[in-house]
């Protein structure tokens, strides 16, 4: 798999728009936040965060940095998704714990080479823990922005909370109404503001049935070394 495609099936669940509140990364676009397009030269509007942009990003600071073309087929994706989530270090050390080199951090000559002699099988350790762990960062993720807005006593969470509570019921009141007049814009933002509802259900009430299951896979996983 090439840098391309890697990244075309990433973004099967890091794609678009978000200015989740229970997400402390704030504006992201294709994936990227706020604050890694401005420090990689990018100080316009996130909604004008082109595709290509992103594939510039996400090249230089992730599939490079893990030298996926040089990984085995089997195991690239898996070490470029946990980079981008987790971060280069942490991924590059559960392929080096997996393949029992060194967990120095560091993609070198040694992981490279043990990389290239595994068997496929090598990597189900690697794969498992990049599971467990992403799992936890999700949840550790909604649970920080909880315990920040209950920390910092910031209103912003709630007044988002609000307008996008009023907006999504407003819409979907007005179009089960006689006056309503079908609208595709409407229903685009009727689908988006859908969604940010969700987000909020979730940082106000906790875990939904998916972070739930998460919450068990985590109770039976030994802790992240």
């Amino acid at each position: 798999m090439k840098f391309a495609a890697a990244f075309t099936k990433l973004l099967g669940h890091e794609g678009g728009y978000s200015n989740n509140p229970a997400d402390p990364g704030g504006e992201t676009n294709w994936g990227v936040t706020r604050r890694v397009a401005e420090a990689n030269g990018f100080h316009g509007d996130m909604r004008a965060f082109t595709q290509d942009d992103a594939m510039a990003i996400y090249d230089r600071l992730y599939w490079m940095k893990v030298s996926a073309d040089d990984l085995p087929a089997a195991v690239r994706f898996d070490v470029f998704d946990a980079a981008v989530n987790s971060g280069v270090g942490q991924a590059t050390k559960w392929l080096q714990r997996a393949l029992g080199v060194s967990d120095d951090g560091v993609i070198g000559r040694q992981t490279l080479e043990a990389a290239k002699a595994a068997d496929e099988l090598d990597f189900k350790k690697f794969l498992e823990q990049n599971k467990i762990d992403l799992a936890r960062m999700d949840l550790d993720n909604t649970k920080s922005a909880r315990e920040m807005q209950t920390v910092t006593k910031s209103s912003t969470p709630a007044v988002l909370s609000y307008v996008i509570t009023g907006g999504f019921f407003g819409i979907l009141g007005y179009m089960l109404s006689d006056a309503y007049v079908s609208s595709e814009p409407l229903l685009v933002m009727l689908g988006s503001l859908g969604t940010a509802w969700v987000a909020v259900v979730n940082f106000w009430f906790g875990s939904s049935n998916g972070s739930q299951a998460k919450d068990v896979l985590l109770a039976n996983a030994p802790p992240p070394k």
